[in-house]
């Protein structure tokens, strides 16, 4: 797959430090690895947490607010495939 530019897509291309110390590169990669870890595990977390919350509440959502089977398969599917999104 040749790019416009004649460069294959998936080529990973070392970016230039410009001079910053090395310490201060290890010290923003991990900065910026324990952002995005927490951030894809807290939404990881309440995913798996309302999904199996609203399997439980289905009943009291039928009785209560009047939610029909087809209405709360709907949310459901919406749930799992966002829930299978997150695990890819």
């Amino acid at each position: 797959m040749i790019g416009v530019l004649g460069m294959n897509f998936f080529d990973i291309h070392k970016m230039p430090n410009k001079g910053i110390p090395l310490a201060v590169q290890r010290k923003l990669w991990l900065r910026n690895f324990m952002q995005a870890f927490f951030v894809v595990f807290f939404v990881y977390m309440a995913m798996y947490l309302i999904r199996n919350n609203f399997k439980a509440a289905q009943p009291l959502l039928k009785e209560e607010i009047g939610l029909t089977t087809l209405e709360l398969g709907y949310i459901g599917l919406a749930f799992s495939i966002t829930y299978g999104l997150g695990k890819t």
